[in-house]
């Protein structure tokens, strides 16, 4: 079985928009799959779902079938699942030409960042075609999704914060983060105990801190919260204790090998 973000976060990762493909986002979906609200669907209800005809056109969901909860970790899910493809495609390249980068936060924002409008212009220029290693293809899509979620991903950042800094900037306070997990036991379910039994209440608290830490050393300024790439490295930094069920996905587009077209 898997829940709502694991489906999100390998959506993403597989490239796949649901909106263009049915006409319908992953909360949508999940919701359609889940009619009694259990949290979690079978793979093979992706597949085959009960009563579906794919002759005909899938029926529209409800807004409420979508609350707002649901997509905001969906959102969320998404970006922390390309973000982690995009490390590890990083990684195997660093190791197959010998790269040498500093283990800090500043390789998340490499990772998150790196010439995204250079990937684009490949993609667009030469095709997938034109790439042979399957962490290069990795890097070339990530770099191109991340950008596209940047918006989306701005705006979920806006709604946290509840005050601004005398300057005018906002930042996410470390009881924004905690209140930030709120509504998640809403959006799913399996999630938030899988949160709860790693590290419980205590999770905002110490990605906060680390990603607080290095924000300030990497500014020199002392600050009450976090700014927008700081809430990002927090983000980053939970994916292990969601047990988001990623890995052997994440491993396969990145294997070493040739890219099959």
């Amino acid at each position: 079985k898997i829940s709502l973000m694991e489906l999100a976060g390998a959506l993403g990762m597989l490239d796949l928009d649901l909106d263009v493909l049915c006409g319908m986002q992953e909360a949508d979906i999940f919701a359609f799959l889940d009619p009694e609200g259990t949290g979690a669907i079978e793979l093979d209800s992706l597949l085959k779902p009960a009563g579906f005809d794919p002759e005909g056109a899938l029926p529209s969901a409800p807004m409420e079938l979508r609350p707002k909860a649901q997509a905001k970790w969906a959102l969320i899910a998404r970006w922390m699942g390309i973000a982690t493809l995009r490390a590890n495609a990083l990684r195997k390249e660093r190791m197959r030409r010998g790269w040498r980068v500093a283990g800090n936060i500043e390789a998340v924002q490499s990772s998150e960042e790196a010439v995204p409008e250079k990937a684009s212009g490949v993609i667009q220029q030469q095709g997938l075609d034109a790439v042979k290693e399957r962490s290069q293809v990795a890097l070339l899509r990530s770099a191109v999704q991340l950008k596209k979620l940047e918006t989306p991903l701005r705006s979920v950042f806006a709604a946290a914060v509840k005050e601004r800094s005398a300057e005018g900037s906002q930042l996410v306070s470390q009881t924004d983060l905690r209140a930030f997990f709120d509504d998640l036991p809403m959006a799913d379910a399996p999630r938030a105990t899988s949160v709860a039994q790693a590290s419980g209440a205590a999770l905002p608290d110490r990605a906060f801190e680390e990603a607080m830490k290095v924000q300030v050393e990497s500014t020199k300024t002392s600050q009450n919260g976090l700014v927008f790439w700081s809430f990002k490295a927090a983000l980053s930094s939970m994916v292990e204790d969601f047990s988001l069920g990623w890995p052997a996905l994440v491993e396969h587009l990145v294997a070493d090998g040739t890219h099959e077209h």
